[in-house]
């Protein structure tokens, strides 16, 4: 999770550069969020009570990515697995944003599927924006 605007003054680490660790996550199920204009102190919620529209939808974004990411780990949810690989994660962003997954996502959803036994729970409308528990 980044922005095209993240950088970082330690070890001078640009934008460009956090891009590099995506690609080498090769051997455990991944995603990847850019978000368009994002800087690293988006992230905080410092100052979130005088923020305009835009970072409020970071946050919205953040909340929803996150929650079902830890969903599909944490829990084995195979509706959040589904979520992320699917609209569901897309639905969250921005045309401009930039929403990657690896080869292994798709194969790790099935597992969660296989290992719950089940696929309880519906799929999360639009207006949630997250799957459900």
């Amino acid at each position: 999770m980044t922005g095209t605007r993240d950088s970082s003054p330690i070890r001078n680490m640009s934008p460009t550069d956090r891009l590099q660790v995506f690609p080498a996550l090769r051997n455990a199920p991944a995603w990847q969020v850019v978000f368009e204009n994002l800087e690293h102190m988006d992230f905080g919620e410092r100052g979130m009570q005088n923020e305009g529209q835009e970072e409020k939808r970071y946050h919205k974004a953040i909340l929803a990515l996150t929650t079902a990411f830890w969903d599909a780990h944490l829990k084995g949810n195979p509706c959040a697995f589904k979520w992320l690989n699917g609209q569901g994660a897309k639905s969250v962003l921005t045309p401009e944003d930039q929403w990657e997954m690896n080869r292994l996502t798709q194969t790790d959803s099935e597992s969660a599927a296989d290992r719950s036994g089940s696929h309880a729970g519906d799929l999360p409308s639009k207006e949630s924006k997250r799957p459900t528990q």
